[in-house]
């Protein structure tokens, strides 16, 4: 199974806020949503989630293997009326195919990996918006899409980019200082290879996974003219 879910964050709240400013808190809050027996991270997929800000809207989104339960994160920072919606996320996922072209949003951590002399290297953020860009594009070739391109143009842009500092277990001695560096992409695609495609949409895309990193979302083209 896989399940698609989205609810509204409510930034005048306080739990709002420090979802919408805190990666660590709504990861933690994310993974209370499931059972603690529920198989999370398989074949079939693992919990991938991504904040959208499109003022006044905040829309948490989460691919998931289990159906969750976002009592929680309602409580903490929704409203306390609203609800949420979960749907399964495979009959979307199996009318994929070769040659369909798609809007798409992604939130991604683009890194790269220097070399230090023990054969492991080095995992370093990309700062410049062009060298997160072709790190995107080489994503994509191993992600079952290609990115649209018009007069020789690339159809997608960067919309986005922040820096999130926190503290990772910060319960035991003051925790470790984590640093994502998140870079939002919107554009245009073609689907290359469905099978691959499928694959990147449930397992993600890059690091930073857990911090609201890697979920690649779809929607029908808009009408340009």
């Amino acid at each position: 199974m896989t399940f698609f879910s989205r609810i509204f964050l409510n930034p005048q709240t306080r739990g709002g806020r420090k979802f919408l400013t805190n990666p660590h808190a709504m990861h933690s809050a994310v993974m209370a949503s499931f059972p603690p027996d529920a198989n999370l991270q398989h074949d079939g997929g693992r919990v991938l989630w991504r904040i959208d800000s499109d003022h006044p809207r905040h829309v948490l989104y989460v691919s998931s293997p289990e159906l969750p339960d976002f009592t929680g994160i309602r409580e903490q920072g929704a409203w306390a009326t609203s609800t949420w919606d979960s749907t399964d996320y495979r009959p979307f996922l199996n009318r994929l195919s070769r040659g369909q072209k798609w809007e798409f949003r992604f939130t991604g951590n683009p890194t790269k990996s220097i070399p230090n002399g023990d054969g492991r290297g080095v995992v370093r953020p990309h700062l410049t918006v062009e060298h997160q860009s072709e790190w995107f594009l080489k994503k994509s070739e191993s992600s079952g899409f290609a990115v649209l391109e018009t007069e020789g143009i690339k159809d997608f842009a960067v919309i986005g980019r922040q820096d999130s500092r926190f503290r990772r277990n910060p319960g035991k001695d003051g925790g470790s200082r984590v640093t994502i560096k998140r870079v939002d992409f919107k554009g245009s695609l073609e689907v290359t290879d469905a099978e691959a495609l499928r694959c990147a949409m449930v397992q993600g895309i890059g690091r930073g996974k857990g911090y609201g990193c890697g979920l690649l979302t779809l929607k029908p083209i808009a009408d340009r003219r």
